[in-house]
């Protein structure tokens, strides 16, 4: 686990240590980072659920985070 105002990087290394296959967050969040890994020409990263709560997800930002995190669910 790690708190929303953890760095991108910081993030990614440790998706890269633990291989997690669930992510979950605040859709801002799960936003932000997805726009870091695009922005950033990031390879793929990929998880089998995403997670979120706290706040509603429309239908396209759903679209969104399961194409930048090549998820489904």
């Amino acid at each position: 686990p790690m708190g929303a105002a953890a760095d991108d990087d910081d993030l990614l290394q440790s998706i890269d240590e633990f291989q997690p296959n669930v992510l979950m967050g605040m859709p801002f969040r799960l936003l932000q980072f997805a726009r870091f890994l695009q922005s950033n020409d990031r390879r793929k990263i990929s998880f089998e659920k995403i997670f979120f709560a706290g706040e509603p997800l429309d239908a396209v930002k759903r679209q969104y985070l399961a194409e930048v995190f090549n998820c489904s669910v």
